[in-house]
């Protein structure tokens, strides 16, 4: 399962500026979906989302749970990451020089150690980050890196699977209230176990985390592939778009029969919410319903928004994006530091409402861009982007 042989990519470069543009813009999903949470988290620990005081669309559209851009944005980002990978990798994997290689492998998971390291930092501060599972996922891709495309697709699918299986295990588990529940959900007494502690960290990064390698490492796996392809032609857009429409669709189509044919004990089983995934039934989080769906609107976005930056390359928006895309470690970091000041300067700061909270995201993210952009211009890489580089190399 390990070929040298490796993937086949039509360009040398590790870098493709459609795509750089396409991380800039996904990052106004997860400044947006963020930041409605935590601008009203007062608010939620009084009254359950379906009580906030908003307009029953807005809070349809935007619930954090069952809502149908809830997790799509970061589930992009981890398949923004796998594309990474391969575009790093090609040189490397291409010249079939192991000692190339084994230096690619020390790479990523340098790269994936720091990750991880910050993010069980800043989970203290923003919990729930993406950053720690960031790193599993480059350790991850180090091992499985040389492999061929149908293989990364089949590890896509064997992830989903044994999502299910895993979550079957801890439905029942919790029925009988068994000792290891913890280990595998997640909790201990009704408490989220620590990111920094050993088994907060496993339990987190593995099956009860936002983002855990069961189901999420099948979007990386399916971000490997992509990068693949020959995206040096419009038709590679069209077709990678249509694509993910139809993944969309048959997510939603595997949710509507699977609750035909489902017990209503099971239900939760054929779910394409991503959440809630707790200590109790129904779980939900990760299913194959989901996957399909998430990897569906994932594809469908990159492919839309880099197509068109790849059209229109002079574009001066795309050529600002462009910038931002490269420094995005530094601007989620900071992405997770501006509620802060904001909370600071307004007492009541986590009460602002769901349109509210939707502003400042969408303006926030506009100011981290430009001067994402604008740093980048000058320094050429960001602060974190230039420390991961001097460690992970």
């Amino acid at each position: 399962m390990t070929s040298t042989a490796g993937p086949s990519v039509s360009t040398p470069t590790s870098r493709l500026a459609q795509f750089d543009v396409a991380r800039g813009v996904v990052l106004l999903g997860v400044f947006v979906m963020n930041y409605i949470v935590f601008f009203n988290i007062k608010t939620l620990r009084e009254v359950s989302w379906a009580e906030l005081d908003e307009p029953g669309w807005l809070r349809s559209f935007l619930d954090p749970q069952t809502g149908p851009v809830s997790t799509r944005f970061a589930a992009a980002l981890a398949t923004l990451v796998g594309m990474g990978v391969t575009l790093l990798s090609t040189r490397a994997v291409a010249s079939h020089d192991r000692d190339a290689i084994n230096q690619l492998r020390w790479r990523l998971r340098r790269r994936g150690t720091l990750f991880v390291v910050t993010g069980i930092f800043f989970d203290g501060a923003w919990p729930g980050t993406i950053l720690h599972f960031t790193g599993v996922y480059l350790i991850v891709c180090s091992f499985v890196v040389t492999w061929r495309r149908r293989w990364w697709l089949l590890g896509a699918a064997s992830i989903c699977a044994l999502t299910v299986l895993q979550r079957v295990i801890v439905f029942q588990a919790s029925r009988d209230d068994l000792p290891y529940t913890s280990w595998w959900g997640g909790f201990r007494s009704g408490s989220r176990l620590p990111v920094g502690t050993v088994q907060g960290f496993i339990t987190n990064v593995t099956t009860w985390g936002g983002h855990p390698v069961l189901p999420w490492l099948a979007f990386v796996l399916v971000g490997m592939t992509l990068a693949t392809f020959d995206w040096n032609t419009l038709r590679t857009y069209y077709l990678t778009f249509a694509v993910g429409v139809a993944f969309v669709a048959a997510g939603y189509a595997m949710q509507f029969f699977g609750k035909k044919v489902l017990s209503e004990q099971w239900r939760w089983a054929a779910s394409i919410d991503p959440g809630p995934f707790r200590r109790t039934p129904p779980f939900g989080l990760g299913m194959p319903a989901y996957v399909v769906a998430a990897v569906g609107s994932s594809i469908a976005v990159i492919a839309l928004v880099a197509g068109f930056a790849f059209r229109l390359p002079r574009f001066l928006p795309f050529r600002v994006l462009a910038r931002a895309g490269r420094v995005t470690f530094s601007l989620y970091i900071l992405h997770g530091l501006i509620p802060w000041l904001l909370v600071a300067l307004d007492v009541d700061g986590q009460r602002h409402g769901l349109v509210s909270s939707v502003l400042i995201g969408c303006v926030a993210w506009f100011v981290a861009v430009v001067a994402g952009a604008l740093w980048q211009k000058r320094f050429t890489t960001g602060p974190l982007e230039w420390v991961l580089r001097k460690f992970g190399g």
